[in-house]
């Protein structure tokens, strides 16, 4: 699963930077990047990108999965 591949694609589609994301999410430039990078993360920090991008997390897991089957 490449979580940090679909949230960039996301932030493209919707014309939002790394920075726009750390702003409106309130999460940390660290925590973002290391999500970004695929590291570990919390379930509720995935949901609070996932909101901010305007978007159910299960829809981000599934695009994700996807994304890996191409």
């Amino acid at each position: 699963m490449n979580l940090g591949r679909t949230i960039r694609a996301q932030l493209e589609f919707l014309g939002m930077s790394v920075l726009d994301l750390c702003r409106e999410s309130g999460l940390a430039s660290g925590t973002v990047h290391r999500v970004l990078r695929g590291e570990d993360c919390y379930v509720s920090t995935l949901e609070t990108i996932a909101d901010t991008l305007g978007i159910q997390l299960s829809d981000l897991i599934a695009w994700s999965e996807e994304d890996e089957e191409e």
